[in-house]
C-alpha cells in the first residue's frame, strides 16, 4: 500500500497471505487507509494537517476546506474566546473574516489573550488580532471594527456578504450581546453559534441554523428574553447592577475548552453532518476541571416571537 492500489488488488493480496478481509476494511473504515478521492499529498502549507485531522473524524477534508474558503465568519469579542477561534479559523484559510470588539488590550488580558502582548496594551484588540492572524496566513481577508456589536453593524456585514455563505460566532461576555447578535442573525437568517464560559463551564450553543434548529430564545430556556410581564428586564439587571461590578474567572483552561468545544461543531456544520453538532437543540457545557458534562435542552419552539416566523 506505498503504492497506490485497486480495492480487487488488495483483497487478492490478504487472500495470498491468509490475511483475513475484515482488517483491511477496519483500517479503511477507520480511515488509517484512505481511498484516492481522500488522500492529501504532503505538502508544506497550512491545509496539510488539518486535512489529516478532518480525515481522522471520518470527514472529507478537501470539501471541508472548500466550505472554509468559500464562508465568511464574523466573529462577535476578540477577547480570550474570540483569539483561540480567530487562530482556528485563520488557519483554515476562510473566504474572509470580520472582527467585532470595541475594547483596547489590557495587562489583564495576558493571562489567555496569546495573540497579544505586552507591548500592544492599549491598543484595539481587533487591530493587533488582523495583523497577528495575517502574520500566520497572509492569505487572509480580514476586516476590523473597532466598535461593540449593534445592530447597524451586523446589517452591513451582513449586506456586503448577502450572496456568501457566513457564520457568526459570538464570544462576547453580555446579556445584550447574545441578545442583539442572536435577533440579528435570526432576521437575516444566519447561522449563529454562542462560546462562553460559566465560572470553570466551558459552554457553547444551541447552535442556530435557520429552519432547523432552535435559537437562544426558544422557550427562553437561557433567560435572555425581556421580562414583560413584571415590566423591567432582569437580563439588563443582572448585567448592570451585578456583572458590572465584577469579573469573571477567565483562564486559558475555560476559554481554550470552550473554543475547541466551538470549532468541533462548527467543522460538523460546514461539513453538513447537522446530526453529529453537540450544540444543537442544547446548550452543551463541560466542567474544564473534571470534565463532567451538563445539557441544558433547547427544543426548537414553532412559537418563539424570534425564530418561529409565524410557523
Amino acid at each position: 500500500l506505498l503504492n497506490k492500489k485497486t480495492y480487487d488488488e488488495v483483497i487478492k493480496f490478504c487472500e495470498k497471505n491468509n490475511i483475513n478481509k475484515s482488517i483491511f476494511d477496519t483500517l479503511v473504515e477507520h480511515n488509517l487507509i484512505v481511498k484516492e478521492n481522500l488522500y492529501v499529498e504532503k505538502k508544506d502549507d497550512l491545509n496539510f494537517k488539518n486535512k489529516l485531522y478532518f480525515h481522522a473524524l471520518g470527514l472529507n477534508g478537501n470539501a471541508l476546506a472548500k466550505e472554509f474558503a468559500d464562508t465568511t465568519f464574523v466573529i462577535v469579542g476578540c477577547g480570550g474566546i474570540g483569539n483561540f477561534i480567530s487562530f482556528a479559523i485563520g488557519s483554515l484559510s476562510p473566504r474572509k473574516i470580520e472582527l467585532i470588539d470595541g475594547d483596547k488590550i489590557e495587562k489583564s488580558n495576558l493571562n489567555r489573550q496569546f495573540l497579544f502582548t505586552e507591548n500592544d496594551i492599549g491598543k484595539y484588540k481587533v487591530d493587533v488580532l488582523k495583523k497577528n492572524l495575517v502574520e500566520r496566513n497572509n492569505k487572509l481577508s480580514i476586516s476590523e471594527y473597532k466598535e461593540y456589536v449593534s445592530k447597524e453593524v451586523l446589517h452591513n456585514i451582513f449586506e456586503q456578504n448577502k450572496k456568501n455563505k457566513t457564520l457568526v460566532i459570538l464570544s462576547g461576555d453580555s446579556f445584550s450581546a447574545l441578545s442583539l447578535t442572536a435577533k440579528a442573525c435570526v432576521k437575516s437568517e444566519i447561522p449563529f453559534l454562542n462560546i462562553g464560559y460559566l465560572n470553570d463551564i466551558s459552554a457553547i450553543g444551541p447552535f442556530y441554523i435557520p429552519g432547523i434548529s432552535s435559537c437562544p430564545f426558544c422557550h427562553n430556556a437561557l433567560s435572555i428574553s425581556d421580562d414583560i410581564s413584571s415590566g423591567h428586564n432582569e437580563s439588563k439587571i443582572l448585567e448592570d447592577r451585578i456583572n458590572a461590578n465584577n469579573e469573571a474567572p477567565s483562564s486559558f483552561t475555560n476559554n481554550a475548552l470552550a473554543a475547541s468545544m466551538g470549532m468541533a461543531d462548527i467543522i460538523e456544520f460546514l461539513s453538513h453532518n447537522y446530526e453529529r453538532i453537540n450544540s444543537l437543540n442544547k446548550r452543551f457545557g463541560i466542567n474544564s476541571a473534571t470534565f463532567e458534562k451538563y445539557v441544558l435542552e433547547v427544543n426548537r419552539d414553532r412559537k418563539c416571537e424570534i425564530c418561529s416566523h409565524g410557523e
